[in-house]
C-alpha cells in the first residue's frame, strides 16, 4: 500500500507540473468549454490507465 500511496503523491505531482506549464505558457483554448491543454487530458489518460493495469494485476 506504501507505493500506492508514493504513486499517488507522484501523478499529483505530475498533474500540477503540467496544470502549471498550461497556466504559464497561455495555451490557446480550443473552446469556450476546454479549461486545459491536451497535456494535462494525458495525464488523466496516462493516469487512468495505470490504475486500470493495477486493478488487473491487483485482483485478479
Amino acid at each position: 500500500m506504501d507505493w500506492l500511496n508514493e504513486n499517488d503523491e507522484h501523478s499529483m505531482d505530475i498533474l500540477r507540473n503540467a496544470y502549471n506549464r498550461d497556466k504559464s505558457d497561455n495555451f490557446p483554448q480550443t473552446s469556450e468549454h476546454t479549461k486545459f491543454s491536451n497535456s494535462v487530458i494525458d495525464v488523466f489518460t496516462q493516469l487512468n490507465e495505470a490504475l486500470k493495469l493495477l486493478k488487473q494485476k491487483l485482483f485478479l
